[in-house]
């Protein structure tokens, strides 16, 4: 499938992290807050992006504001289905409800420790 060739190569070339859209694009959010709902890693990323791509389909289908982040610690891949929220009270307790150690500030492209 092409969404997941996609999805694979703009995982390789980012491995410092980056945030995709379903189809495998980039997101370039300007602000706000990426919050991790979910934690799948492993050094396959045919299986990562086949294991998180159904949990999207059969647990947060109509979920709006929903992408994918992932980034590599060079051993593995990390895949994780990603909220993107505004209000930073809001993400903070959206990050803590989904037992995150962060959550990502996209405007001053770091992380808030929980």
């Amino acid at each position: 499938m092409e969404k997941i060739k996609i999805i694979k190569e703009n995982l390789k070339n980012n491995k410092e992290g980056v945030t995709l859209n379903f189809n495998g694009g980039i997101e370039n959010k300007k602000k706000g807050y990426y919050i991790s709902i979910s934690n799948i890693s492993g050094r396959s990323l045919n299986n990562l992006i086949s294991k998180t791509l159904f949990i999207r389909k059969t647990a947060f289908k109509e979920t709006k504001n929903l992408f994918l982040g992932g980034w590599s610690d060079g051993k593995k891949y990390f895949l994780d289905l990603t909220l993107y929220i505004e209000n930073k009270q809001r993400a903070l307790y959206l990050g803590r409800l989904f037992n995150q150690q962060a959550i990502f500030n996209i405007n001053k492209m770091e992380c808030i420790n929980l």
